[in-house]
């Protein structure tokens, strides 16, 4: 009965871990088809439209925004339900693996899709959307991060 048991968790933390390696390339996926969408606009844009090509760019980044962060948040899920699965608990100290890396790369690319859709909205200084992107990209991460790690220390 335990060795069927601990087949059963090595079946899902298998399971978990490809779901997390392939949620990055989704994401990239979904972060260059949202340029794809937006340069093919940009190119049969008419006035015709009944509106304006800054706010249309604006909802499409929001939308691609959206889909990014909903691919974040099911990386940290995924992450979540395989600690769920795994013995061993991180070292006290702050290490930053893999998993950490592809977190962040995930709330980068939905972070720098907000924040270009800011622009497209409110015409911001560049330098201000850049800096709203950096924060909203350290705080999603950080609060992924701090959710797995408390996970970790509770077990």
């Amino acid at each position: 009965m335990e060795n069927n048991t601990r087949q059963l968790y090595s079946d899902d933390y298998k399971h978990f871990d490809n779901l997390i390696w392939q949620v990055p390339a989704w994401g990239f996926a979904a972060f260059s088809g949202t340029f794809l969408i937006l340069s093919e606009i940009v190119s049969k844009y008419s006035e015709k439209w009944g509106i304006s090509l800054n706010t249309l760019l604006g909802l499409i980044l929001l939308c691609g925004f959206m889909f990014l962060f909903s691919y974040s948040y099911a990386l940290f899920r995924y992450r979540w339900h395989q600690k769920h699965v795994i013995d061993k608990t991180e070292p006290p100290f702050v290490k930053v693996g893999a998993q950490t890396m592809l977190q962040f790369s995930i709330s980068l690319q939905s972070a720098i899709l907000l924040t270009l859709s800011l622009h497209m909205f409110f015409q911001l200084f560049w330098l201000i959307s850049v800096f709203v992107g950096i924060v909203i990209t350290v705080i999603m991460t950080a609060f992924y991060e701090l959710k797995i790690r408390n996970l970790l220390r509770s077990k």
